[in-house]
């Protein structure tokens, strides 16, 4: 039976801009991508699509590999929440996610 103990947890960078209609959505960690013409829509399937890439690499066993690969630091406690400040284009914004990586892959929350 599977224990609900996480093993640790992620912060990473969503960035959304418009192409002329379309909302586009990519994690700046794993590439991670997708679009629609709803920004709530493009938010919504970038996180889902997010949990998927990062439950793949853990049932592939990939998971160290990657993060160390793409910088993605694996805290044992869930990180604070930091304001930073970005320029960035007016048609553009950033979010940051933190993720609670389980010990097992078809599960995976997002916290934030």
């Amino acid at each position: 039976m599977r224990q609900n103990n996480p093993i640790g947890y992620i912060t990473l960078t969503h960035a959304y801009h418009k192409e002329g209609g379309v909302w586009v959505g990519i994690c700046k960690e794993t590439g991670t991508a997708t679009s629609h013409k709803s920004k709530r829509e493009v938010e919504k399937q970038l996180k889902e699509l997010v949990t998927l890439h990062l439950n793949c690499l853990e049932q592939v066993d990939e998971r160290a590999r990657f993060f160390e690969e793409n910088h993605i630091k694996l805290h044992e406690i869930r990180p604070k929440e930091e304001t930073i400040k970005l320029t960035v284009p007016d048609n553009e914004y950033i979010q940051t996610r933190i993720y609670q990586l389980p010990s097992w892959a078809d599960d995976c929350m997002i916290l934030t």
